[in-house]
């Protein structure tokens, strides 16, 4: 069974607070949250009206603490700029 932590949405107010405010910290304490919990992947979904550069940063943020596979969501420009920070 693979268990995919989804609590990084937009749809999340923390997450939508801390997007809103480009606080990463947050972010970064959902991802360690779910790991510690035993995700095997992080699911990001930040839907389709934010920059697309709020989406690399939050890959970037969560890559930098969390060794675990990442799932997008969202806008076609969003998950591209997702995959442009992954690769």
């Amino acid at each position: 069974m693979l268990v995919i932590g989804d609590k990084i949405n937009i749809l999340n107010p923390a997450v939508y607070k801390a997007i809103s405010a480009s606080n990463m910290s947050e972010i970064i304490n959902l991802a360690l949250l779910q790991s510690k919990a035993g995700v095997d992947m992080i699911s990001i979904n930040l839907g389709a009206d934010l920059n697309p550069h709020m989406m690399e940063e939050v890959v970037r943020s969560i890559r930098d603490v969390v060794d675990l596979p990442i799932c997008l969501s969202g806008s076609i420009e969003m998950i591209e700029a997702g995959l442009k920070e992954m690769s």
